[in-house]
């Protein structure tokens, strides 16, 4: 198993902050990939986040995962060899409203032979 480890900047709440981009790193421990997301927890009070990815940089975002996650980390699995994703975060209160996006970071998977 592949994994990229991607680290998505703050998500603060009704606001994206700024910053260095992130470094993917890869790791090949098998025959499938993933792409491990982690970013620094809101400071306001949140009921938990929301990851969206696309195969576009900066446009056509969709849930990954439909529950909120609870923590300031995610798995994608599986992810397709010799795709770039681009992902971006938000920040859900408690009545269900969301944030602005975060940063977006990309991890391309590469292709396994």
């Amino acid at each position: 198993m592949a994994v990229l480890i991607v680290l998505l900047l703050s998500v603060g709440w009704f606001r994206v902050t700024n910053g260095e981009p992130p470094v993917p790193r890869l790791q090949s421990l098998g025959k499938h990939h993933t792409v491990t997301l982690t970013w620094r927890a809101s400071t306001s009070p949140v009921a938990g986040y929301n990851v969206y990815h696309s195969t576009t940089h900066g446009a056509d975002y969709v849930m990954i995962y439909t529950s909120l996650i609870q923590g300031p980390t995610y798995t994608d699995k599986p992810v397709n060899n010799g795709v770039t994703y681009y992902y971006v975060t938000r920040a859900e209160d408690a009545r269900g409203y969301q944030s602005l996006n975060s940063n977006e970071t990309s991890a391309t998977v590469p292709f396994l032979w």
